[in-house]
This record gives structure tokens, C-alpha cells and sequence, in this order.
């Protein structure tokens, strides 16, 4: 896009290719605000901010409009140090491989999570099931205990399968 004015903040549109025109939804034509162009979520200060950041650097910014599309925008200065173009990048599908990435990174400790979990609790599941058989073996069938640990070890036994359902959650698996 080409821009005339005295700052970036209130450069006003001179010319915009196909490309951009379509990317705005026509928003993009001649006379319009360059800085209209974009969201203004913080505030119209921290845009205009942006947009004097965006000088010789690309900065991120989201289009304004129904279809959230994010943009790097760069913006050139001619020999007066006045606003004469910009370049607005489409950045969307890289926002949302970083997105994807993100919740890729999330699972994967979910499931290193999940198989910390599975492995501490089945050891402490072994634990109270080889006390409890060492316990029945004290106390045979008749002794008044021996119902009461019969009854834990059974316990014991129906959480050990649901344990073994974590691991294949594990990044190992």
C-alpha cells in the first residue's frame, strides 16, 4: 500500500494493490486511514504506538473486519522521514500452526502428567496390595479381620486396571 501524510499514525491510503484490497474486503481503497485498517483492541493509542513501532521492523496486528486475520505490517519512510509505504503480510496460517503447536506442546505434558500419575499411583496401589496379602496370610479365613482385608485388596485391584488405561496417553506410547 501506498501511503501519503506526515506520520504513520494518521497516514491516509494513496494506493493499495489487488492483493491487499481483497485481504481488507475492500477496505484498503484511496482515502481511507491506514490505521483503520487494523483492530484496536488495547485502544487507538496502543495501535498508533504499533503502528510507529512498525517502522523499518514488522509488527503483528489483526485486521479489522468479520474474519480474524492476522498481519505483519512494515512500514517505509521516504527521505522526509514521512510515511510512503507499507507492506501488510498475511500472517493467519502461521498464527494458527503456532496455535496448533501450542496445543500440541499442552497434550503432550497432559499425557507426561498422566503417566506420572499412572506409574506413582500404581506403586502406591502395589503397596497396599502386597500389605493386605501379607495380612490375610496373618489372619486366615475366620479371623474377624480377614473380611475387612479381603474387602481392601479387592478395592485395590479394580483402580490397578483403570491405571493401566493412562500409559498409552504417555508421549512414550
Amino acid at each position: 500500500v501506498r501511503l501519503g501524510g506526515t506520520s504513520v499514525d494518521s497516514a491516509v491510503i494513496t494506493d493499495a494493490n489487488r492483493a491487499l484490497m481483497a485481504l481488507t474486503e475492500g477496505s484498503a481503497g484511496a482515502g481511507g486511514k491506514f490505521a483503520d485498517l487494523f483492530q484496536a483492541p488495547e485502544g487507538l493509542e496502543a495501535l498508533n504506538q504499533a503502528l510507529m513501532e512498525s517502522i523499518d521492523k514488522p509488527v503483528g496486528l489483526v485486521l479489522a473486519g468479520d474474519d480474524t486475520r492476522h498481519v505483519n505490517v512494515f512500514v517505509t519512510l521516504d527521505g522526509h522521514g514521512r510515511p510512503s509505504a507499507a507492506y501488510v503480510i498475511d500472517m493467519t496460517e502461521q498464527k494458527q500452526l503456532e496455535m496448533r503447536l501450542a496445543q500440541g506442546e499442552k497434550m503432550q505434558a497432559i499425557g507426561q502428567l498422566a503417566g506420572g500419575v499412572a506409574h506413582d499411583f500404581n506403586n502406591v496401589l502395589q503397596g497396599v496390595m502386597l500389605n493386605t496379602d501379607r495380612l490375610m496370610t496373618r489372619h486366615p479365613l475366620g479371623d474377624p479381620s480377614y473380611e475387612n482385608l479381603k474387602s481392601i485388596y479387592e478395592f485395590s485391584v479394580r483402580p490397578k486396571d483403570t491405571v493401566r488405561m493412562l500409559p498409552p496417553y504417555a508421549p512414550q506410547q
